[in-house]
């Protein structure tokens, strides 16, 4: 079970990783036992979820809008199932290619240092899609908001990846964009699945 003081030090960490601190990669467990540990992060980050997952039912899509279901809870049930998937799906990818890459040795720090970051990543998605959610944030500054965060946080994981593996940018830029179309794919093929879209 994860801690609120794990949960802290995690935020600190990552908060120092964003700002260029690299020796805060130091802070996060990369042994075997925290290698698996990190994963119970998604339990941490599921009530974000159901935030950015209600304001993304609550958008208004035009004619397709009639595909979704009409309750919210379908909506976030299948969402979650994403979220699970895409959980996991690119660690797997990554332990497939990680020879290839030549990364095997830095594949934990890697994967450990993924999961964590990624309290401090969802703050921001959450707290405009709680604006939305309530009501308080136009559809339009939803959406022009929710672009200008993912942009940062691409920049986030860049520079989480960039730490672990000190690899080439070629390389690290590749592993950001493979994780962002992959989780795209997700969950397009889980709405497709689903019916709802």
């Amino acid at each position: 079970m994860i801690t609120l003081n794990e949960v802290y030090a995690a935020i600190l960490h990552s908060w120092a990783l964003f700002r260029g601190d690299r020796g805060a990669l130091r802070a996060f467990d990369a042994s075997f036992d925290g290698f698996w540990r990190s994963f119970g992060v998604i339990v941490v980050l599921a009530p974000f979820y159901a935030l950015i997952f209600a304001a993304e039912h609550r958008l208004d899509l035009g004619p397709t809008s009639e595909a979704r279901p009409t309750t919210l809870g379908v909506f976030v049930t299948w969402q979650y199932l994403s979220a699970l998937v895409d959980w996991v799906a690119f660690p797997a990818v990554i332990a497939l290619l990680a020879s290839p890459l030549n990364i095997t040795n830095r594949f934990t720090l890697l994967i450990v240092a993924r999961n964590w970051t990624s309290i401090l990543a969802i703050l921001p998605s959450a707290l405009v899609s709680l604006l939305f959610a309530i009501g308080l944030l136009p559809q339009s500054g939803f959406l022009w908001l929710s672009l200008i965060v993912m942009i940062i946080l691409l920049r986030f994981r860049y520079q989480v990846y960039s730490a672990a593996l000190g690899g080439p940018t070629g390389l690290i830029i590749s592993l950001v964009a493979m994780e962002f179309v992959l989780g795209l794919f997700i969950v397009q093929s889980i709405n497709l699945f689903a019916g709802l879209v």
